[in-house]
């Protein structure tokens, strides 16, 4: 009933990570599709929409960060400037225009990519990590970790639990607009193909 109806129903565990989502029905035609495997193989396309995620998302991070400093005077945004125009020094020959020969070049500088993605996520997340501890110094909030590995999911505190809980509500979302207009979410530019 709730499909029939176009309703999107979003169902997290206990501890924000996404279950499932009830979609509307997809588009009947499959060309989109297509079109998006075809881009998703050409190395060259795939580099530069990568390159694109990655540079909004830092874009992003700092926009947030320039807002936090307007009400928390420990956030050091001039640093995590900094830090963002060394990490994109250092692999400025990776966000250049690369023309790849192979598959192979294609994965090893889309692992250069991830790797300057997670160089600046961990000055934006230790910037973060400030206002947190101000807050409320009680949660424990050590970085983006869980229990056990070095992952996001099962939470260690209670900062981890409402991130994780409020990106699964964002990973839903974002499936509803991926689904709504015919795209795979599968099919990721950045990171490799994975089930949804």
């Amino acid at each position: 009933w709730i499909s029939k109806h176009d309703i999107s129903l979003t169902l997290l565990n206990w501890n924000g990570k996404l279950l499932s989502v009830t979609l509307p029905e997809t588009p009947k035609t499959g060309k989109l599709r297509v079109y998006q495997y075809q881009k998703y193989i050409d190395n060259n396309f795939r580099f530069k929409i990568a390159t694109a995620i990655i540079n909004d998302k830092i874009n992003n991070s700092l926009n947030l960060l320039n807002e936090l400093s307007k009400f928390y005077n420990v956030l050091n945004v001039n640093n995590f400037k900094k830090s963002i125009y060394e990490e994109k020094t250092h692999f400025k020959d990776v966000l250049n225009d690369y023309k790849f020969k192979n598959n192979d070049d294609s994965l090893k500088f889309l692992k250069t990519l991830m790797t300057y993605e997670g160089r600046v996520a961990t000055y934006y997340w230790s910037e973060l990590e400030k206002i947190f501890k101000i807050l409320k110094l009680e949660f424990n909030y050590n970085g983006r970790k869980n229990k056990s590995l070095s992952r996001n999911y099962n939470a260690s505190d209670e900062i981890n639990a409402l991130l994780n809980y409020g990106y699964s509500i964002l990973e839903s979302e974002i499936r509803k607009a991926i689904n709504s207009v015919g795209l795979d979410p599968s099919i990721g530019f950045l990171h490799e193909v994975t089930q949804s």
